[in-house]
Formats: C-alpha cells, sequence, structure tokens
C-alpha cells in the first residue's frame, strides 16, 4: 500500500486529500489500483506521519518514539551520527522550496522512496562531504538524513541514487524553470544577470560530449563546458553542459538569446566574459536589443579607439619597486581618471567600429571562373586571418558576403596541392563546378587529389553538354548580385587601466622569454651530447611546437645553425623574440576596452565595475571546482553528466544562500564545517525499550552561526525528536 496525495486549488488556497492505495491485478492480469480508504483533508504534518507509519510498517518498525531523558547506569551509544551540517543543508533546501519543486518535476507518487528525498541526500553529500555517489551509499547511513527525510538506509542503494539521477537529468529543464522563478518572487527583480563558461574533466573516457583538449587550467584532459547564468547574489538560475571543444562564444550567444523568453529575465542586463568580445558577437549581441557589459578582444582594440595610451607606458621599466606608481601616473598624464589605485578610467562614448581599407565590403563571388574566384577568396581571409584584421572567420568572410559556415568551407581550397591551386589560378578548372573542387578538399593525399581533378577535366571537356558543364554554364552566366554591407557597430566604449595588473602581466611575460631561452639552453646541452641525433627538419619542428603551446610562433624567430663537434655537424637552435611582434603583443598589458550596448547611459567607472562583478560569477566556478569537487567527473554517459552538474548546481545554491544569511561572520562552506562538530546520538538506555535520540551540546561557535542563519531549532532536543523518523 501507499499514500496517493491530491492537491485542489480553491480560490487561491491549496487543499491536500489523502487516500490509502494498493496495487493488484485484474482478473485479465492488467495492473491497476484500488482505493482502500478515503483519510480526506489532511496537512503536511499529517501526511508525514501517514507516510513515516507506512515506511515503518514495510520495515518491520514500531512508530513509538521515546521521550529523551538523562542517560544512566548502562547507557550504549548505537551511533554517532552527523546532523547540524546535513540538517541545515535540507533545511535551506526545503526554505526554499527545492524539496516541492523536486517532488513536482520528479512525479514518482507510486515509488517506495521517492525521488526528491534521494536528490536531497545527494545535495547534502555535495555541500558537506563531495565524493562519488557510489560512497553515498555509506555515507548516508552514517548521517541523521535517514531520521531526517524518513529514508531508511536499506532503501537508500546504488540502484536507487542512479535511478534518481536519470529522473534528475530528464526533469533539468523543468526544474530549472522552476528553481528560477521561485529565487525572483523571493528576492525580487534581477538587477544584473552575469554568463561565464568554465569546463570540468573526467576520470576515463567520459561521455560521447567530452573532447580532448586544454582546460582553463591548461591541463590536457577530456572534457566537457559549463555554462552558468547567475544572479548578481551568485544564484544559479541556468546551466547547461556543452561539448568539451566548443568556443565559449557559442553557449553564451545560445543562452543570451533564450533568455529573451523568459519574463523575469527580459530587460535585464547582461554581463559577459570577453569571449563575447569579437565584432561578430557583438553584432549578435546588439540583434537581441538586451543591454548587455562585456569587454573586447584585444586585436579588436584598434578597430574601435586609437585613444588608449600605451605608448606612454611603451618605455616605462616593470620590475622595480614603484613601477605601479609610475604606470599611474602615465595613463593619468594621458587623460584617465584615477577613480582608485588599481583603476584609471577613460569614457570614450558611443564609438563606431572602423572598417580598413583592406576590408573594403565585395560583393559574393559570382565570376564566370567561379573556382578561381572562390580560391582568390579563400588566400584573402587566410590573409586577414593571419595578419590579425579579422578575428574570426564571420569577419574574413564578410568583405565576400560569406556567412560563416560558408566561409570555413571556403578556406578548405587551401588544403589542395599546390599545383592544383596554381591550375585553379590560371583558369584550368573553369569548366568545373566549385562543388566539384570542394570534394577534393576532403581527400588528405594530393596523388590522390591530383587524380580525381585530372579525371574531372577531362570529363568536362569529353562532355561538355553532361551535367557538370550545364551547372558551370548556369552559375557562370548569373549576373552579380548588389549586396548592400551591415553598418559597423555602435557601442558605449571605456577604457580601464590597472597598473598592478601591467606589473604583473610584464612579469609573466618576462618569465615565458625566460622559459623559453632555458628550454634553448637544455636543448643545445642535449644536442652536444655524445650519440644524439637530430636532424634540422625535426630540431626546426620541436621548437615551433614549443612555440605553439604559448601561441607564440607568429611572434618568434627560430635559427638553425651547425656546429663542429667532435668531427660531427650538430644542429643547434636559436628562439629569440621579434622585436616589433612581440612588443605589439604587450602594447595592451594592464587595459581593458569595457563595452556596453550604446543607450547605457553609466559612466565609466559604473560600467567598469558592472563588468568586474562578474568575479561573482567566477567565484560560483571556483566553489563548485573547489568546495563542492565538481571534478574530476567519473560518470560515462552525457545524462549522469548533466545530472551531477545540476547537483553541484544545488549545491551551490546552498551555499550561496548561507553566505549571505551569514554575511561576513562566516563562509557557507566553513560554517558548514564548523557545525559538523554536532551530532545525532543513538541511545540505548536500561529504562527504555526503543533507542532515544539526543543532539550533542553545541558551543558558543555553534550557537552564533545557528542563530544567525536562525536555525537554532536544529540543535533543540525536544523540537528534534519530534520530527524524526527512527530508523
Amino acid at each position: 500500500m501507499h499514500l496517493k496525495i491530491t492537491r485542489v486549488s480553491r480560490k487561491g488556497k491549496v487543499y491536500q486529500y489523502a487516500q490509502l492505495v494498493e496495487a493488484y491485478r485484474r482478473e485479465d492480469g492488467m495492473a491497476t489500483q484500488r482505493v482502500v480508504s478515503n483519510l480526506g483533508a489532511r496537512t503536511d504534518l499529517e501526511i508525514a506521519n501517514l507516510r513515516a507509519a507506512l515506511r515503518a510498517s514495510r520495515g518491520g518498525r514500531a512508530v513509538v518514539l521515546a521521550e529523551p531523558s538523562a542517560p544512566s547506569t548502562g547507557v550504549e551509544v548505537l551511533d554517532n551520527l552527523a546532523w547540524a551540517d546535513v540538517a541545515v543543508v535540507i533545511e535551506v533546501l526545503r526554505s526554499l522550496g527545492v524539496d516541492r519543486i523536486l517532488e513536482e518535476v520528479l512525479p514518482r507518487e507510486e515509488a517506495e522512496v521517492p525521488e526528491a528525498d534521494v536528490i536531497l541526500a545527494l545535495v547534502a553529500q555535495r555541500c558537506v562531504a563531495p565524493d562519488s555517489k557510489r560512497s553515498a551509499v555509506e555515507w548516508f547511513g552514517e548521517t541523521g538524513l535517514p531520521e531526517l527525510l524518513g529514508l531508511p538506509t536499506s532503501r537508500f542503494n546504488n540502484t536507487r541514487v542512479h535511478r534518481a539521477l536519470e529522473g534528475l537529468e530528464t526533469a533539468d529543464e523543468a526544474l530549472q524553470d522552476r528553481l528560477a522563478s521561485v529565487l525572483h518572487a523571493r528576492q525580487g527583480s534581477f538587477s544584473m544577470l552575469f554568463l561565464d563558461l568554465t569546463d570540468t574533466w573526467f576520470v576515463g573516457r567520459g561521455p560521447s560530449l567530452a573532447t580532448f583538449g586544454k582546460t582553463k587550467e591548461g591541463l590536457l584532459r577530456r572534457k566537457v563546458g559549463i555554462a552558468l547564468l547567475c544572479d548578481e547574489l551568485g544564484h544559479p538560475l541556468r546551466w547547461a553542459v556543452v561539448e568539451g571543444r566548443r568556443h565559449d562564444s557559442g553557449p553564451m550567444k545560445e543562452l543570451a538569446w533564450k533568455l529573451q523568453a523568459i519574463p523575469w529575465a527580459r530587460g535585464v542586463p547582461l554581463v559577459l566574459d570577453r569571449a563575447m568580445g569579437a565584432t561578430a558577437h557583438l553584432e549578435e549581441l546588439l540583434a537581441t536589443g538586451r543591454p548587455f557589459v562585456t569587454a573586447l578582444s584585444r586585436n579588436e582594440f584598434d578597430a574601435y579607439t586609437d585613444r588608449v595610451p600605451w605608448s606612454a607606458l611603451s618605455k616605462l621599466p616593470w620590475n622595480t619597486p614603484d613601477a605601479a606608481k609610475g604606470a599611474a601616473k602615465a595613463v593619468e598624464s594621458a587623460g584617465l581618471q584615477r577613480v582608485r589605485d588599481d583603476l584609471y578610467v577613460l569614457d570614450l562614448g558611443v564609438v563606431t567600429r572602423k572598417q580598413a581599407e583592406t576590408e573594403a565590403y565585395r560583393p559574393p563571388v559570382e565570376g564566370a571562373d567561379k573556382c578561381r574566384d572562390r580560391l582568390d577568396a579563400a588566400r584573402a581571409m587566410q590573409a586577414a586571418l593571419d595578419s590579425g584584421r579579422a578575428s574570426n572567420l564571420k569577419e574574413a568572410g564578410s568583405p565576400f558576403g560569406f556567412s560563416e559556415p560558408m566561409a570555413s568551407v571556403t578556406l578548405r581550397l587551401l588544403r589542395l596541392a599546390p599545383d592544383i591551386q596554381r591550375a585553379i589560378a590560371e583558369g584550368d578548372a573553369a569548366s568545373l563546378t566549385i562543388q566539384c573542387v570542394q570534394k577534393l578538399t576532403r581527400i588528405q593525399e594530393f596523388d590522390a587529389q591530383r587524380s580525381l581533378f585530372l579525371a574531372a577535366l577531362e570529363t568536362a571537356r569529353t562532355k561538355p553538354d553532361g551535367r557538370r558543364a550545364r551547372r558551370a554554364g548556369t552559375q557562370s552566366a548569373a549576373p552579380p548580385r548588389i549586396v548592400v554591407p551591415p553598418p559597423p557597430p555602435q557601442l558605449h566604449a571605456a577604457i580601464s587601466f590597472n597598473p598592478e595588473q601591467w606589473v604583473r602581466q610584464k612579469e609573466t611575460a618576462d618569465q615565458l622569454l625566460g622559459e623559453l631561452r632555458a628550454w634553448t639552453r637544455r636543448k643545445n646541452e642535449a644536442l652536444r651530447g655524445p650519440g644524439t641525433k637530430t636532424s634540422t627538419a625535426t630540431l626546426r619542428q620541436e621548437a615551433v611546437s614549443r612555440l605553439a603551446r604559448n601561441h607564440l610562433v607568429e611572434a618568434f624567430d627560430v635559427k638553425i645553425t651547425t656546429e663542429t663537434i667532435d668531427g660531427r655537424e650538430v644542429p643547434l637552435v636559436s628562439i629569440e623574440p621579434d622585436p616589433e611582434v612581440w612588443s605589439q603583443r604587450q602594447r595592451y598589458f594592464g587595459f581593458q576596452v569595457i563595452v556596453a550596448d550604446p543607450k547605457d547611459v553609466r559612466t565609466a567607472a559604473e560600467l567598469v565595475a558592472v563588468y568586474r562583478a562578474k568575479d561573482g560569477v567566477e567565484k560560483d566556478f571556483q566553489t563548485i571546482k573547489s568546495v563542492l569537487r565538481l571534478r574530476p567527473v567519473r560518470h560515462r554517459t552525457d545524462a549522469k553528466v548533466r545530472a551531477h552538474v545540476s547537483l553541484c548546481m544545488l549545491a551551490l545554491l546552498v551555499e550561496r544562500v548561507l553566505d549571505q544569511a551569514l554575511q561576513r561572520e562566516a563562509t557557507g562552506a566553513a560554517a558548514l564545517d564548523t557545525l559538523s562538530d554536532i551530532h545525532l546520538n543513538r541511545i540505548k538506555t536500561p529504562n527504555h525499550s526503543l533507542p532515544v535520540y539526543t543532539i550533542t551540546r553545541p558551543k558558543a561557535d555553534h550557537m552564533d552561526l545557528l542563530r544567525a542563519l536562525r536555525m537554532t531549532h536544529l540543535v533543540d532536543d525536544s523540537q528534534v525528536t519530534a520530527r524524526l523518523y527512527p530508523r
């Protein structure tokens, strides 16, 4: 038998009706249910008591709970259970209504154990003792959660844990919708929304979403990305797990567009990381009509302003005790205003992106020899990307009217064998369609490319009226389209400068230069050793690979010389920075250009303060990575990974609510650690046939925290024992 609850709303009030229901099979063998008894309208407490009685009956246990009394001779301590820390987590989740939300999005009325209770227990584990889900089963029995949730330890097993995770993943979208709405109703309208991405890595291969690459910390791992949207208090409102290889900008744009349809998010300014600082991404943000604040990518500075006073710092020493003060004085003389010692600003007003002469807009390729024109476009786009005139594919393809996917496909023409490219450039492929030539780019071997290219030319020559020729002729004869270039984006911009950051970045660059020179010395010493054989080509490739680790290939010159040692020619390597390129890379150290939509009327200092407030979401990521141990992840399916991330986000919510309640007295994590000293003690006395529960006497620091949280009832014996389900 189980309890079935029906909720009915009348005139703004919710009534709960209880029925005792049992399962049986009809004569035809079909499984169904029948009502054993109608119990009428019941309160939450009555329903909880009824459920406790049913659980106790199934387990063959008594429901009677003995009153606590002073221990006498013959007292036996049966269990010393973790209590105050887990009880605080459950109390926070219940105060936010997370338990009710989970019950609604995970409807399992017929289940012996509600999945919502299992999820609450897993969130508590993530907050106080983060570990694998397998270890949760053993940990659960060592806490007071069985008594607090009315969840027998025998029914909290590995199978049920993973079933609950599957249900959580299925209900993930509904959970996020309900949770954000509850937080919005609880604290009122959000003043700011923050969006950022991090990543997590795996033990083993991980799920299908995981791809191999560098994590945010520079580790080579199989990883997935995690997008997080939070409010100004750091409460998680939306999150998503994305493929590991995706650039941060993609998930950010997707979430930004989705927010347009959410009532509580409309019109709320969105603060984003500088991964959205490329022009193509800014244009998409402007298209949403949403207020936003972000920072330009460094390679975009020159396109929007020439007022960044980098030249005032170009000859200043950075490695002196007063280097930061000298840099501050220099930028202040150049027109920036001091806000505080680590912040100098300059309001640029509304700026319009400048278009270089090399970016002159041209119509899409429509000439008589489309293959040749498309190859010319590919070469021009690659040159723009290499020189920094274009920071992404969309910008590179824009002068030719190419979308980002079309620009990507066009660039693949540069994978063709050099002699094939030469033949196309000389007009030998005029009879071929661009689709025919693009098929060749899928083949890696140049010999195979040449064979198919010659075969295609022969087919076009022998069958001029064939399908290929007709398609080529139709395309070549098409009149050129007149394309109106899009207007350049306009943004409200402000320059900010941090003198201390300028010194740190200079120091980091100098350390990197020292590491490269040390690598060169070690390599040359090894090459001079006896028996070492390395070709010039191999040595050059090793040097280029070392530079590529820090994206410095274009900034350094690699030279190979030879030296005669013991009668043998030994290649030696030299890696030195190109003075001009190396200087350009350090030009904007310490500077940021903060941009917002052109209607934003905040001052430069206010814009910078808003952008810097995104530290809140970065602290959220630090919390889930360290305190809540988001990583490493041991799940092997996408669904389990999403469920794991949702658990971490619910645990993060608990941490942030505790932080807010405690203010500066302690962090949520520190408070839970302090409260872990308070246990629920299960004691057997000769005066009682059933065990008695009592709470470890709290100390002054415990009571200070509990008073700040308004949860002193969690250490009151009489109140606690009245709410327990004895095991």
